[in-house]
């Protein structure tokens, strides 16, 4: 499920450089919905307290977390029309 991701961004890019914003909105959503398997992924792929476990899941929570905010730039951007934000 994870690997989908990489489609749904690049069906994101083609739909941003074409400036279809019917399509856009629809992204943050769609997007948002895989943050828990994320976390789920970071908790089961790291799962000891060793410490190059615990430092991936801290790194990997960092990335979840900044993917998130950028899900919310991402839904503010799309209603506004405004590709540079």
């Amino acid at each position: 499920k994870i690997r989908k991701v990489g489609d749904i961004m690049d069906e994101l890019q083609r739909d941003l450089m074409q400036e279809r914003w019917d399509l856009v909105e629809k992204y943050p959503e769609q997007l948002r919905s895989y943050v828990p398997v994320f976390t789920t992924y970071t908790d089961s792929a790291f799962p000891t307290e060793s410490p190059t476990d615990w430092g991936l899941r801290v790194a990997l929570r960092y990335e979840v977390g900044r993917f998130f905010a950028s899900l919310e730039r991402l839904k503010q951007a799309s209603s506004r029309r405004a590709l540079d934000e």
